[in-house]
This record gives structure tokens, C-alpha cells and sequence, in this order.
């Protein structure tokens, strides 16, 4: 799947049990909802970005955990292979996440990108590639409920 990036939590704080849902032939519009406001409940379950969101939101990450992650943890961030992230490295990117959103190091971060990305020329393919402190949050969120995580 090289049009995004999935990333499934491995032991996620759950609010309530998956709703089991029938054959995906079979299912209803109602069965889509009720699995989507449970993934959206729990959010450690699942987190998605399209590959033009993922990599500038996986490369700040890599910038600023870089003492959380290995090398190969920062390389595998950037491959659909079923790399895994602990629990104790996914808890620390999310507290590290929500320290800088707070400090407001986030925002000035999403303003430069923004900045730097009106510079470039308008078939320069990095101005598709878009970064939101809305999608660190998110992904900070992910992480401090996933128990873990892998990218696929």
C-alpha cells in the first residue's frame, strides 16, 4: 500500500469491545458508521495518514525523538513493513508530542513549513506534502493509547 501509511495499535485502551460486524460483503451503511465511531472512540486502535501526510509528520517526529528511536526505527517509519514501535517508545513520543504542542514549538514549526512550502515553485512536488499540528495531536493521541504500535 504505498499510497498511505497504517498503523494499527498492538494492545489499545479499548472504551468498549470492536462491534462485530458481518462479512464485508454483507455490510450496511450502519455497520460502517458504528465501526468508524468506535475506531474514532478508541483512538489507539488505528491511525492512517496518506504517504503526503505521513513523511513531514514522521520526519518532525524522528527530529525531535530522535533519542526515543533508533536509526532503524526512523528508517522503517518511512517503509510499509509491519515495523514495530513499543509501548514505552510510543508512551514517550506521545508525552514528547504533547510537551512541544503545549510549549507552542508545534505551531511555530506547522508556520515555518507553511512558510517555506509557499516558497517553492508551483510544480515543486514537496509543496504536496502538508503539516498540521491537528495531525501531531492525533498521532500523539494514537500513540498514547496504541500499547505499541505497527506501521504498515
Amino acid at each position: 500500500n504505498t499510497m498511505g501509511f497504517d498503523l494499527s495499535g498492538m494492545n489499545p485502551n479499548m472504551s468498549r469491545p470492536q462491534p462485530k460486524l458481518p462479512p464485508m460483503t454483507e455490510r450496511t451503511k450502519k455497520h460502517w458508521e458504528e465501526y468508524h465511531n468506535w475506531q474514532e472512540e478508541n483512538c489507539g486502535v488505528y491511525f492512517r495518514n496518506n504517504v503526503w501526510s505521513w513523511r513531514p509528520l514522521w520526519h518532525y517526529v524522528s527530529s525531535v525523538c530522535g533519542n526515543i528511536l533508533t536509526d532503524k526505527d526512523i528508517g522503517s517509519g518511512t517503509y510499509n513493513d509491519g515495523h514495530k514501535i513499543c509501548k514505552t517508545k510510543a508512551n514517550r513520543i506521545a508525552s514528547r508530542l504533547f510537551k512541544l504542542i503545549r510549549k507552542g514549538d508545534v505551531k511555530a514549526y506547522e508556520s515555518a513549513y507553511r512558510r517555506q512550502q509557499q516558497s517553492l515553485s508551483e510544480d515543486d512536488w514537496d509543496r504536496s506534502y502538508p503539516f498540521s499540528e491537528d495531525n501531531v495531536r492525533e498521532f500523539a493521541n494514537f500513540c498514547l493509547n496504541s500499547g505499541g504500535f505497527e506501521i504498515w
